[in-house]
């Protein structure tokens, strides 16, 4: 049987992790280990691991000084022992067949694989629920590391990790697991519970609109450019451009209600014109692109700003649009 092991970084999720790792010990397929990192935790998060591991030999639990999520997640890749690798954030929780079913998907060439996923308030109620076609544009569309089983070799083999910043770390392990895998599929399952958590990290870090998540961002596209698998750079320019101003789109809008809107016309036009640098013309052929799978919505949305910025009106929209 391929062992699997199961990271869940933890940082002041006491009220939480006990739901959350129950959900691992309780799964159908038992050959696994749960590795949970403390993250500099302030509450009594520690406590609550060290009474699980006490109670369970397939659990070990690790502590250190606040790191961040990035390099608690390369830790655990580095302290696990096993065939593949999944990640569970440590608010969140998953259904009890959910490690069989991705397992049964696996043959020995699998890179990685994707599940979909439901999204859930404090009560257990679901919100949504998400799956995803199997198309090339749907690996961008799913951009965290839950929800899929990574084939632990893979990424040893081509030095795939967490890039270390507040923002965007998730996207750069995702953009290069795509450049590099030969092998990965789309599953029609959903076990992924995701727990609607105004407090969590990503919630608190993203609403900020500010010149330093900027630099992070440009931070994370350049190293996803330099380390990415050149060839499939070269031939997937158009995708990965849309998926570069994609996620612009995605920070400007997110992070720019109650927001100074020249200083996030500021941000959006210096985004922009590193992606001009780095293509020669950022906007080049992205209004007419159609990646199957994307919402019509982020599509109408994404071609919005490019043509509201085309027009010189961008200014204006985000003058009315920062106001909520």
């Amino acid at each position: 049987m391929k062992k699997v092991s199961i990271i869940i970084p933890i940082y002041n999720s006491s009220s939480y992790i006990e739901k959350c790792v129950n959900s691992v010990l309780k799964q159908t397929y038992k050959n696994i280990e749960i590795i949970l990192i403390n993250d500099g935790s302030t509450d009594n998060s520690l406590d609550i691991i060290k009474n699980i591991s006490s109670k369970n030999n397939n659990v070990k639990y690790y502590t250190q000084k606040n790191s961040g999520v990035a390099k608690t997640r390369n830790r655990g890749i580095k302290y696990s022992n096993g065939d593949y690798v999944m990640f569970i954030d440590n608010d969140d929780y998953i259904d009890s067949n959910y490690v069989e079913n991705f397992v049964k998907e696996l043959d020995d060439d699998t890179d990685y694989i994707i599940g979909g996923y439901r999204r859930v308030d404090l009560k257990g109620n679901t919100l949504y629920s998400k799956k995803f076609k199997n198309t090339p544009w749907s690996y961008y569309m799913f951009v965290t590391p839950w929800g899929k089983i990574f084939k632990k070799e893979f990424l040893i083999k081509n030095n795939i990790e967490f890039l270390p910043v507040k923002m965007g770390e998730d996207i750069y392990f995702t953009a290069l697991s795509i450049s590099y895998s030969n092998n990965r599929k789309i599953i029609n399952y959903i076990g992924y519970n995701w727990l609607d958590n105004t407090e969590s990290v990503s919630n608190t870090i993203h609403k900020k609109n500010n010149s330093q998540n900027n630099e992070d961002l440009l931070f994370l596209f350049d190293n996803i450019l330099k380390k990415s698998n050149k060839n499939y750079i070269e031939k997937n320019k158009t995708i990965i451009k849309y998926f570069f101003i994609k996620t612009i789109i995605w920070y400007i809008m997110y992070s720019g209600k109650g927001s100074n809107y020249q200083d996030t016309y500021n941000n959006y036009k210096d985004l922009i014109n590193w992606i001009t640098n780095k293509f020669k013309n950022a906007y080049k052929g992205i209004i007419t692109f159609n990646p199957k799978g994307e919402a019509i919505k982020t599509k109408l949305i994404i071609k919005l700003f490019i043509i509201l910025d085309k027009i010189h009106m961008l200014k204006f929209f985000l003058k009315i649009y920062c106001k909520f």
